[in-house]
Order: structure tokens, then C-alpha cells, then sequence
């Protein structure tokens, strides 16, 4: 990421977008709820993930690095530190039972109401910041289902 920002400055450029050839870089993080059950039993441990991760989504996004963090629930404790959290809500997909229900939401998408409805497979609520004012709240989604 360090490297990535000096090069862009180097560039005279102000984003990673405005160089041709510096490609986008995707992080996933699956299981982010086990990774964060793990690291509460060590202090030490959990204090450098959450100076790491908090530092990565801070300026991440600006050398092009993208952070997706994925969950089987939609709690606090299954989920990015309070302070990387607020830098990466571009969008949040709650598939099946969690779409509906209001704890599961409540840290992600926070100040929406939702009617109660029964979610099949693969089906959700979305909101998608980066893709235009329609998708700014939260709208029924669902994803392919390759048999």
C-alpha cells in the first residue's frame, strides 16, 4: 500500500484510477468472525490486526487495495474493527435468515427498517454505495445458483 502511494505521487496523480497501469487489488477475508474469535484470546495479536486492518481501509482505498470481509453473521463480533468498519461500507450483502434480522443489521445497516419477509437461497438485502444513488439503500438482492 505504502509503495502503491508513493508511486502514485511519484505519478503527480492523486488516485490509483488515474494510473493506467496499476491494477486493483481485492483482499478477502473469509470467515472474519472465526479470525476475530481467535484473536480475542490474545491481546497483543488483536490490537496489530486491528492497527493493520484500520490502517489498510483508511488509505487502502486510494492506491486502488479493496478490502471484502465475509461473515455468517452480521454482528459486531463477527465483524471489521469499529474503525476499519467505518471506511468500508461501499456495500454490504446480507444473504438468507441474517437479512432479517434487525440484530444482524444493526452494525452494518444501521438506521434502515426492513418488513419481515422469508429469504429463499441466495436471497438478501444489498446496499452498494459505488453503484449509483439507487443502490445508496438497501434493496432486495440475490446472487446466481450453480447447481
Amino acid at each position: 500500500m505504502r509503495e502503491r502511494n508513493k508511486e502514485i505521487k511519484r505519478a503527480g496523480k492523486e488516485k490509483y484510477s488515474e494510473m493506467p497501469k496499476m491494477p486493483d487489488i481485492a483482499l478477502v477475508i473469509d470467515e472474519i468472525g472465526s479470525l476475530n474469535g481467535a484473536l480475542s484470546i490474545n491481546r497483543q495479536l488483536k490490537a496489530r490486526w486491528e492497527a493493520v486492518i484500520g490502517k489498510l481501509t483508511a488509505t487502502g482505498a486510494s492506491a486502488g487495495i479493496h478490502i471484502i470481509a465475509m461473515s455468517q453473521y452480521g454482528t459486531k463480533e463477527s465483524f471489521l474493527p469499529t474503525t476499519a468498519r467505518a471506511n468500508v461500507s461501499d456495500a454490504v450483502i446480507f444473504l438468507g435468515s441474517a437479512a432479517d434480522t434487525p440484530s444482524d443489521r444493526q452494525y452494518l445497516l444501521p438506521g434502515f427498517e426492513f418488513p419481515h419477509r422469508t429469504y429463499g437461497v441466495g436471497q438478501g438485502m444489498a446496499r452498494i454505495v459505488s453503484a449509483g444513488k439507487r443502490w445508496e439503500s438497501p434493496h432486495f438482492f440475490e446472487t446466481p445458483n450453480f447447481k
